[in-house]
């Protein structure tokens, strides 16, 4: 799916981080995601293919992920490093 700005997947602004993500493997499906710094698909860009990524700060990516694209698979992101925290 595609989501634009923070709200369209979090549903609430509790939390503006965003600080770690793995797939959900839970067929044979390829997991792809797209993480941007800024709303509307602009900014840095980081693409995650089949990872867990307990730190985006270690994968050299900000915690301030303004939008989202996940061309395919099941994705949990988190709040802080980890996978501590609330769940996106």
């Amino acid at each position: 799916g595609e989501y634009p700005r923070w709200d369209t997947w979090s549903s609430s602004y509790r939390s503006d981080c965003f600080m770690s993500a793995r797939p959900i493997r839970m067929d044979n499906q390829e997991h792809k995601i797209f993480l941007f710094e800024c709303t509307d698909f602009k900014g840095n860009k980081m693409e995650i293919i089949e990872d867990d990524v307990p730190s985006l700060w270690a994968y050299g990516f900000c915690d301030r992920v303004g939008s989202v694209r996940v061309p395919c698979g099941t994705w949990v992101g988190y709040q802080y490093p980890g996978y501590r925290g609330y769940q996106y």
